[in-house]
């Protein structure tokens, strides 16, 4: 090993430990530094900017802002890039939520370095010298988000950000052995398989297609809604985007924005050097392979959350005579503080279709153009049949998990945060009464982010059972007596749509709420179904164990659901509410 020899300490960003043996304290820069249990056991608190839910708040609104700013930017420099003349509109649905997202992982990368600029501490710190064509997104979709999330990125992003401050010593190191993160696979069941395969046979008569349907909701609404309006179905195949060499000289330009800080000084250069390369050097070829998706003169294009391909997005952009009617993508839309996808699905639909609740229910932040693009519609994703079993005796807790870093803006558990998340369940299996400890099962959520919560529940818990966390989550719900889920998000939406006996708990102060939604939680709170804490929420169910159907059955308790359920999970919609809009 080389040895370096100060006073100083070592500055470690992420958990890629040091190459060389440099014989000083190590300062590791936040919890994603860490392996999650040593952090989670760490009982100092985590000093984390954004757990200051005012300065998150002032944050969110500046990245906002921000975004805009860039995109106006990002226009006039792609057009010219591409040697095409296409407005803000056809641009945002391309790159719209990754750009406001990527300034989200970038500030917070940029805040945590100007934390420790401001300690007066010398540090000095390795940059390992990566490949582009292993920092550089393929596209704006999966790949992108995965790097966001990965060690070498954030090593990468952090030794960006301390070069161009100047502020803290550095040396370069070229011998790391990179492990890329692979995107994820999407499955389709047997069923779906067959009659696309059917359906697809029709394509090449050249029938009069009105509606596609660019992602999948829910298989036999689709059918019902397609042949309400006269039209054979019609599924899209997705493709893969291209994939092209990294080209410095494509991409030596600045942003060219009017900076007022260090920050926008930074982002300027950064951001032309790091877009993916599905919109710059793979553009033209993802627009080839747009051509391959239906001709027809298409009316409308109905869409869940633009998670998909980027050669599907300008297939969209393309389309500029066809009305984009974006489907509300899982659940707390309505109902967060601050959540800027929202916002941005807004932005580029033209009819945007929630869950059940009204325009009365939008954000603030929200114009009122967009706001008359509300239109109540239902969750044609979630389960709606009654799943509710009795005599069942199992207390299933149904985990979520984020990544060990952040990767947006946003009021709900973010990064290091979670550990706040996961003591509160743990608070709640502690309180457990004995007898009712033995009927807890866990169902860990799909990916484990390297943090092992298995290992991690089963040090405290050495008898907790576990289920299988790819088992059909209908049949948990069957049987069940009670779910415990302890975020706000999609799956208690769907455990109460399916009548399944529900409670649910987290901090206020990482899930806030927007004022219209506060009395609909305020009357699941009067009827015991939401609870502020794990502790709560325990001493509920070691009351009430016995009588949990008498309880979910009540009066009280149904119109309190009702209530709730009509505004955010309707439980029927009228497909001729959407047919009205093509």
């Amino acid at each position: 090993y080389k040895i370096y020899m100060s006073d100083n300490f070592f500055l470690q960003t992420t958990q890629i430990e040091p190459r060389n043996n440099y014989k000083k304290k190590i300062y590791k820069l936040g919890s994603w530094c860490y392996k999650f249990d040593d952090y989670f056991y760490n009982k100092k608190d985590e000093n984390y900017h954004w757990k200051d839910r005012i300065a998150l708040k002032e944050d969110y609104n500046y990245l906002k802002d921000l975004s805009e700013k860039v995109l106006n930017q990002l226009v006039k420099r792609l057009n010219n890039n591409h040697l095409i003349d296409k407005d803000k509109k056809y641009w945002r649905i391309i790159l719209g939520l990754w750009l406001e997202q990527f300034l989200h992982v970038i500030y917070d990368r940029w805040l945590s370095i100007q934390n420790i600029d401001n300690k007066k501490i010398d540090f000095e710190t390795e940059i390992i010298s990566f490949k582009k064509e292993d920092i550089v997104a393929l596209n704006t979709y999966d790949n992108g988000r995965l790097l966001w999330e990965s060690n070498h990125w954030n090593h990468y992003l952090f030794g960006e950000i301390i070069k161009f401050n100047k502020k803290i010593n550095f040396h370069e190191v070229n011998d790391y052995v990179l492990k890329k993160p692979k995107n994820r696979v999407y499955k389709s069941t047997r069923k779906k398989k067959i009659i696309y395969f059917i359906f697809k046979l029709f394509e090449k008569f050249n029938f009069n297609y009105k509606v596609v349907f660019f992602e999948d909701v829910n298989l036999l609404e689709q059918l019902i809604f397609f042949f309400k309006i006269g039209q054979l179905p019609l599924f899209i195949n997705k493709y893969q985007d291209s994939n092209k060499d990294y080209d410095f000289n494509f991409r030596n330009w600045s942003l060219g924005i009017n900076t007022t800080n260090e920050f926008e000084k930074f982002i300027d250069l950064f951001i032309p050097k790091n877009l993916p390369k599905s919109i710059l050097e793979s553009y033209k070829d993802n627009l080839k392979i747009s051509k391959q998706y239906p001709k027809n003169n298409i009316k409308a294009f109905i869409v869940t959350g633009f998670d998909f391909c980027d050669n599907g997005k300008i297939y969209l952009a393309e389309k500029n005579e066809s009305k984009k009617i974006i489907y509300q993508h899982g659940g707390a839309y309505g109902q967060l503080d601050l959540n800027w996808r929202e916002r941005q699905e807004l932005m580029v639909s033209d009819h945007f279709l929630t869950w059940g609740w009204n325009k009365e229910h939008s954000n603030t932040d929200i114009s009122e153009e967009d706001k008359n693009k509300i239109v109540t519609f239902h969750p044609m994703s979630i389960n709606k049949k009654n799943l509710f079993k009795k005599n069942k005796n199992q207390i299933l807790i149904i985990l979520d998990n984020i990544p060990n870093i952040c990767v947006e803006n946003r009021s709900t558990y973010m990064g290091g945060l979670y550990k706040y998340y996961l003591e509160e369940i743990f608070n709640f299996i502690k309180n457990l009464d004995k007898p009712y400890l033995s009927k807890v099962k866990i169902r860990l959520y799909y990916k484990d982010y390297e943090k092992n919560l298995k290992k991690l529940f089963l040090q405290e818990f050495p008898n907790l059972q576990f289920e299988n966390n790819e088992k059909n989550i209908k049949k948990s719900y069957k049987e069940s007596k009670i779910c415990i889920i302890a975020n706000n998000a999609t799956t208690y939406l769907e455990s109460f749509s399916s009548n399944i006996p529900t409670v649910i708990f987290w901090n206020k102060n990482y899930s806030e709420l927007r004022e219209s939604a506060k009395k609909y939680f305020k009357e699941l709170e009067k009827n015991s179904i939401y609870h502020s804490s794990g502790f709560l929420a325990s001493e509920f169910i070691n009351k009430n164990y016995d009588n949990i159907e008498e309880w979910w059955n009540s009066n009280s308790v149904t119109k309190a659901k009702f209530f709730f359920t009509d505004t955010y999970c309707k439980k029927n919609g009228n497909l001729n509410n959407l047919k009205k809009l093509i």
